[in-house]
């Protein structure tokens, strides 16, 4: 038997420069492509733990004052300038709490959005 010889068998494109088909993630968000569905879900997942983070410090911030107008019983009765104290509480600092909370959140999820973007822009 005689020894066969081994040939090499290759694509005559080989050679050819490769061609990397690329597009912008604008187009799969478009085309509503499973990457552009990734894309999106993390956003939301984003926006949905900010969400859930601000309405968890609106709850300790405010949750909490009833409980601790029951826990110490003397501030619940104690009055400044003839008025109960939970009243002056209510009345002057539940208001900047949800107004810097509010102010926190909106900087926040546009900070998200903008780091989205720029992800979206760079893709």
């Amino acid at each position: 038997m005689s020894d066969p010889r081994r040939v090499p068998v290759t694509s005559p494109r080989t050679r050819a420069p490769r061609t990397v088909r690329h597009w912008p993630v604008t187009r799969d968000l478009d085309e509503q492509t499973e990457l552009g569905a990734v894309y999106v879900r993390s956003l939301m997942r984003a926006q949905l733990r900010l969400a859930l983070l601000t309405s968890l410090i609106m709850v300790v911030a405010l949750g909490g004052l009833p409980a601790v107008f029951t826990v110490v019983p003397g501030l619940s009765r104690s009055r400044l300038l003839g008025v109960p104290l939970p009243w002056l509480v209510l009345a002057l600092c539940v208001q900047p709490v949800w107004i810097v909370t509010a102010a926190w959140h909106v900087r926040q999820a546009e900070r998200t959005e903008r780091d989205f973007t720029d992800v979206v822009e760079r893709s």
